[in-house]
């Protein structure tokens, strides 16, 4: 929706939940926002061949599927997906700084009365998390295990050539957050940009 406000037209957002889905349908209706929606796997989207100018994968969106080839399933999808020339921008935790960093137990507050903790054990190329999320006032909120693959540049280079991007570039020590809490895999990221 920001890149709609921004007048970037034509703006597809796929995700595999059906419920993050639908709470962007119902907020760029409320915004006027003319993005489309597709609930879907990004392994498999189902869209055309050379569609789109760029394609996003924000957010440590790549690394949760169980297996390193979903990953490259997921890039080779990529590529199909863009135009000659179109762009990749990929954001992903750095994994080498979560290596250096890493603590098993950390926490921090959204808001006044919201409180996100954390328990972690690192793998040989995985974080695997417990997130239990508390409101002061009303409890329980959400708790919930997942497992986020850790990158290297060297590594998240390769697998992008692999799936056949070039002019590959790599940004490292990107922030969106101020300060230095922990906010899970937000802090520290990776950046990277190619072409088709």
């Amino acid at each position: 929706m920001e890149l709609d406000r921004r007048g970037f037209s034509d703006c597809t957002v796929l995700d595999y939940s059906a419920v993050l889905i639908e709470r962007g349908r119902q907020q760029a209706s409320e915004r006027g926002c003319r993005v489309n929606f597709v609930q879907g796997n990004a392994a498999r989207t189902d869209l055309p061949d050379n569609d789109f100018d760029h394609v996003m994968i924000l957010g440590n969106s790549l690394g949760y599927l169980p297996q390193t080839t979903d990953d490259l399933r997921i890039m080779q999808e990529a590529r199909r997906l863009l135009r000659p020339g179109g762009r990749l921008l990929l954001d992903v935790t750095d994994g080498d700084v979560v290596r250096e960093r890493f603590t098993p137990n950390a926490w921090h507050e959204i808001a006044q009365e919201i409180v996100v903790c954390r328990q972690r054990v690192l793998t040989a190329d995985a974080v695997r998390v417990r997130e239990v999320v508390l409101c002061k006032e009303r409890g329980l909120i959400r708790d919930q295990s997942y497992a986020i693959r850790t990158y290297s540049p060297e590594l998240l280079e390769t697998l992008v050539r692999d799936a056949g991007f070039t002019d590959v570039t790599i940004h490292r020590n990107f922030s969106p957050r101020e300060g230095e809490g922990d906010y899970g895999f937000m802090n520290h990221r990776l950046l990277l940009t190619a072409l088709v």
